[in-house]
């Protein structure tokens, strides 16, 4: 008897843990959202002659969560894992080549290209009135600043999560020299708003 209930048991074993297994693929699956072309990133600024907006034309991003969240009732959001990733390549000021050569240089794209957000390690987030803070790190131009992110949840169609946010600093703080034109005489403000609008659509949906 001891003999036939460990060959059911040695039969029945990796059964279940092939189950589990499936399960938790398909729980990952459905928990992973990627970063929507829709999204937008841009940075707003001022300067000794007028205020001026730079968008972000190439990004990428990730969001992972530990449980599934409503937005319209849940008031906890379980996140494992965000990364935001946005090239300094692809700033766009507005204002031609010669701009964008200075907010390049500013950034130091030829030696950090990507400005990026990420977080450590996964936290559990208040949401009160639709809005949420998470904690992470800002990498810009070879400097790296523990920051906390002020987020506005969006309502959206299904398989969407949607979040608005701004985030003001200074160039200084990283280390980076406010670009300037006209030999001087136009100078940026060394105070610039990093606006997010970000989509996050399910992975493998």
């Amino acid at each position: 008897m001891t003999l036939v209930n460990n060959q059911l048991t040695s039969k029945i074993i990796p059964v279940v843990i092939v189950f589990l297994l499936i399960g938790l693929s398909v729980q990952a699956q459905q928990l992973s959202f990627s970063l929507d072309p829709e999204s937008s990133i841009s940075i707003e600024g001022t300067s000794t002659f007028h205020d001026w907006t730079a968008k972000v034309g190439e990004f990428s991003g990730t969001l992972a969560l530990a449980k599934s969240f409503d937005m319209n009732k849940d008031k906890k959001l379980a996140v494992e894992k965000v990364d935001l990733a946005f090239q300094a390549e692809s700033i766009d000021g507005g204002r031609g080549a010669a701009m964008n050569k200075k907010i390049k240089g500013a950034l130091k794209s030829s030696d950090h290209p990507a400005i990026t957000f990420a977080i450590a390690e996964s936290q559990v987030l208040e949401v009160t009135d639709g809005k949420l803070a998470v904690a992470g790190a800002l990498q810009m131009a070879g400097v790296t600043k523990d920051i906390t992110l002020e987020l506005e949840t969006k309502p959206n169609e299904q398989g969407i999560m949607a979040f608005t946010a701004k985030y003001p600093m200074k160039l200084s703080s990283f280390d980076i020299e406010p670009p300037s034109a006209m030999f001087g005489q136009i100078v940026t403000g060394d105070d610039i708003t990093i606006v997010f609008d970000l989509k996050f659509s399910a992975a493998n949906n």
